[in-house]
């Protein structure tokens, strides 16, 4: 990597932890799902087909033009009837071709960054029985990570935060506290430890994201997509026209009562 790429992107990491996006998102325990890495741990596929809900009014000019780019966009294979209660009232379902990030068998509560990066949401509260045991699993191993990223990261060491017995707020408030360098080298070594934790527990991942909602339907990361068809939701209220000259074809309407059918 080139020295000005190197320096580029270390400024795109420091404009996010101005945002404190990030460093909310490391400090909650969550992982990145970085494309190279789910790549490397096997979970890419090529020419996959997903389903996206959204609402064309706000979004559907965007994703027209963010089609084969590096975003990451959160889709389903499979339906289910909580679909059609979405509380951000989509109108349009857009059936999509792209590259697999990684796929669960139900929701995996993945987050967005300020970059567009989604994050896997890892956190043990909410859960009770069999389930509690695997996320907290999960969940404790990324602490560790997080643990020793942080105390590697900090120049100044006198007072050493325990990760495991901390609040999210406390562990945002070190990350914040932390100097450009030190913000700069948390986010390359919890990258690189969070590929070795996965490559090491690799079956405890597998097993939350089989695992980690109750839902109906899946939820795959795609990226590199591309728009096959719109569907308007339940009629078209101008689903039609808006897709005029965009080269993206309509197919017509579906109703949200049919939304569980859906399935790829």
């Amino acid at each position: 990597m080139s020295f000005k790429k190197t320096i580029n992107e270390e400024q795109e990491i420091l404009l996010e932890y101005n945002d404190f996006s990030v460093a909310e998102l490391i400090a909650s325990g969550s992982i990145p799902l970085e494309p190279g890495m789910m790549n490397r741990l096997g979970f890419s596929e090529k020419n996959q087909e997903a389903y996206h809900m959204t609402n064309y009014h706000k979004y559907l000019k965007d994703m027209i033009s963010n089609q084969n780019k590096k975003v990451q966009l959160s889709c389903f294979t499979k339906g289910g009837p909580e679909l059609a209660r979405l509380p951000s009232n989509p109108n349009i379902v857009i059936k999509l071709k792209g590259t697999t990030v990684i796929k669960g068998k139900t929701d995996i509560w993945s987050l967005t960054s300020v970059r567009g990066r989604r994050w896997l949401s890892i956190s043990s509260s909410g859960y009770v029985g069999a389930r509690a045991k695997k996320v907290s699993k999960l969940h404790n191993l990324v602490l560790g990570v997080l643990q020793r990223v942080t105390n590697k990261a900090q120049e100044d060491q006198e007072e050493i935060i325990d990760m495991y017995n901390s609040t999210e707020t406390e562990r945002r408030n070190v990350i914040s506290w932390l100097s450009d360098k030190e913000k700069v080298t948390l986010y390359r070594l919890y990258m690189k430890e969070m590929e070795k934790l996965l490559n090491k527990h690799y079956k405890v991942l597998v097993d939350y994201i089989s695992d980690a909602a109750d839902f109906s339907y899946d939820e795959v990361i795609l990226t590199k997509w591309k728009i096959i068809e719109v569907k308007a939701l339940d009629f078209d209220n101008g689903v039609k026209t808006a897709l005029k000259d965009t080269g993206v074809p309509y197919a017509g309407v579906i109703l949200k009562k049919d939304l569980k059918d859906l399935k790829i």
